[in-house]
């Protein structure tokens, strides 16, 4: 009986694990790609769990296999497109390719009302509201808040040795940019560039820091089970505390803003800017229709805000932490940007602002080249609504596609200069008139990066002002290697500078 019982139960074990293998795991119809294991897919293979960086994977998947391709991240199947046209096609079809289910589920976790983790009628009804925020008429106005928080960044540099090698410039440019997101945010001060580890934090700091690094957690475990996530979040005391912080402060502002309706006074945080839009009556609204409802509920304005700070200074963090380590190899870049300063005369002395700024153009061709060929973004994906086909290949409803960006900053068919090499001046000449497609760090489309303006503000302000006052001095091949750090974005894994006041 009990060898009947056994056999019987591993008969059933293997005809589950051989379905659930055929139909999840299993190569789908001609297109290449790595056979895909039992619930790691192609994890495993491609050493993404031993910290291969995404960008690497990505090009070598387009090496082996042509520019379209299968790969599986865990359970989640996706095609691969590596060529702008693939690219343009997606974009451009908008009602079949709209936001990735991974993003809703992985997202939807922390910020389920956020711009990505919702689509439709109600992506519609957010994007009213936030798109206008980060434009770049909106986002002119926080000019003097980043100038003020790089300035506590140099000011800190000044008074560490000369001599002394500052190997902690990834962990600096985050807290610079968390300290900028902080002010446009809450009008809050997180002190995060002063702050050293052994430095008690304010109770909003440690808030944020704990809600971001649960975020990465998330981002990357695409393999674990979003339910088993869903049950850690709520039983993560210190995780809930973080988040009552959070809720706390954005609600008092809210309250406190309320109370100005119909005054003239002039917004001072993101949140202060969203106090016109929030419902008027928020149970109302919950009855209507979401084709009837209006403006967002104070829940919704909170995971936005969330969503603002965790995409926010990630990117532009990472960008700053390359373009150090980029500077420090590539001097005679460094001085022409100190040459264009000097011709416009902005000298340590002289306050940034706007139109200053706009005259940079140099500046920009820096910017975008660090843009490029960093791997900072390596991709972005879509779910497919409705069947459609690309170049020939039929794709089917619910599958998902990812596109990947970094291996057209790579590619040569898309450059006139050599696409390996660090090249600011090609946007002056030969690349002045790529195709808009293949510089794809905010993304594309409909649901391209919201926040994408603000940060180009923010990395050059912070450019400007890093070059009004220092030169970054490599320091030395042993520590100063660059290599690539998967976290959620990819950041340099060995950057060592000294930095000279000039």
């Amino acid at each position: 009986m009990l060898l009947t019982t056994f056999l019987l139960t591993f008969a059933l074990l293997s005809i589950v694990y051989l379905y659930l293998k055929r139909k999840y795991f299993t190569l789908v119809g001609p297109l290449p790609g790595l056979p895909p294991r039992f619930l790691f897919g192609n994890l495993l293979d491609v050493d993404i769990l031993k910290g291969e960086p995404l960008v690497n994977v990505y090009a070598k998947l387009q090496q082996t296999y042509g520019d379209v391709c299968q790969f599986w991240a865990g359970p989640d199947h996706f095609y691969m497109f590596s060529k702008v046209e693939h690219f343009q096609h997606i974009f451009t079809h908008r009602n079949i390719y709209d936001l990735a289910d991974v993003s809703i589920r992985f997202f939807g976790l922390q910020m389920p009302s956020s711009l990505l983790a919702i689509k439709g009628e109600q992506f519609k009804r957010h994007a009213r509201v936030m798109l206008p925020m980060f434009k770049k008429n909106k986002v002119i106005s926080h000019v003097n808040t980043i100038i003020d928080c790089t300035d506590k960044l140099i000011h800190l540099w000044r008074h560490e040795q000369p001599e002394e090698l500052n190997e902690n410039i990834v962990q600096q440019s985050k807290s610079l940019l968390l300290d900028i997101i902080g002010f446009i945010a809450f009008d809050y001060d997180l002190q995060t560039v002063e702050q050293s580890e052994q430095d008690e934090k304010k109770e909003l700091t440690k808030a944020l820091n704990i809600f971001i690094n649960m975020h990465h957690t998330i981002m990357q475990a695409a393999f674990v089970p979003t339910i088993l996530f869903k049950w850690w979040l709520k039983l993560n005391l210190r995780y809930q505390n973080a988040l009552k912080t959070l809720q706390y402060t954005a609600y008092s502002i809210i309250a406190k803003e309320s109370e100005y309706t119909g005054h003239q006074v002039k917004p001072k945080n993101l949140i202060s800017m969203l106090v016109s839009s929030l419902q008027k009556n928020e149970e109302d609204e919950r009855k209507k229709s979401e084709v009837d409802k209006y403006g967002l509920s104070r829940a919704e304005l909170l995971d936005e805000i969330l969503l603002s700070i965790g995409a926010g200074f990630e990117t532009t963090s990472t960008a700053l932490a390359w373009f150090i380590y980029y500077m420090s190899k590539h001097a005679h870049i460094q001085e022409k940007i100190k040459q264009e300063l000097r011709a416009n005369n902005i000298m340590a002395q002289t306050y940034l602002n706007i139109e200053l700024l706009d005259k940079l153009t140099y500046v920009d061709c820096v910017m975008k080249e660090v843009l490029r060929y960093a791997p900072i973004i390596d991709c972005t994906v879509r779910t497919l609504t409705q069947d459609d086909e690309i170049d020939g290949i039929k794709l089917k409803k619910g599958e998902s596609v990812l596109m990947a960006f970094y291996n057209v900053h790579m590619d040569k068919r898309y450059w006139n200069l050599d696409p390996q090499q660090f090249i600011p001046e090609r946007f002056l000449s030969e690349d002045k008139n790529h195709h808009p497609l293949a510089l794809g760090t905010f993304g594309g489309g409909h649901r391209a990066c919201a926040g994408q303006d603000l940060a180009r503000l923010e990395l050059k302000i912070i450019i400007t002002r890093l070059m009004q006052y220092v030169t970054f001095i490599d320091g030395g091949q042993e520590k100063n290697s660059g290599g690539k750090q998967q976290s959620l974005t990819c950041t340099p894994k060995n950057v060592a500078v000294y930095i000279q006041f000039d």
